[in-house]
């Protein structure tokens, strides 16, 4: 089996273990039941589920995967599915983008 050149997969984990990693980041950022985009200049309001609108909350490693990033509480912050899309493996300038 070759080894992996970035991430992949199963360093995102299980299905159980992203589902509890995005309910551990919703009930860190939700204010009063509501939760902002995280990523700066966007603060959508998005969702924990998909309801099918694109809006649904995503996790985004600030420092990507194939620049050594791992899915650790410091390194994920929720973002809307476009965002997380547009932010694709950009390393963040200041690691804050």
């Amino acid at each position: 089996m070759r080894p992996r050149a970035h991430g992949g997969p199963d360093t995102r984990g299980s299905a159980a273990q992203r589902r509890s990693r995005r309910r551990r980041l919703w009930e860190a950022y939700a204010v009063a039941d509501v939760l902002l985009c995280q990523r700066p200049g966007c603060e959508a309001p998005i969702t924990l589920e998909d309801l099918g609108d694109g809006a649904q909350m995503t996790v985004d490693r600030i420092v990507p995967g194939m620049h050594g990033g791992k899915y650790v509480a410091g390194n994920c912050r929720p973002v809307c599915a476009p965002c997380n899309v547009e932010l694709g493996n950009a390393i963040r300038d200041g690691l804050r983008l």
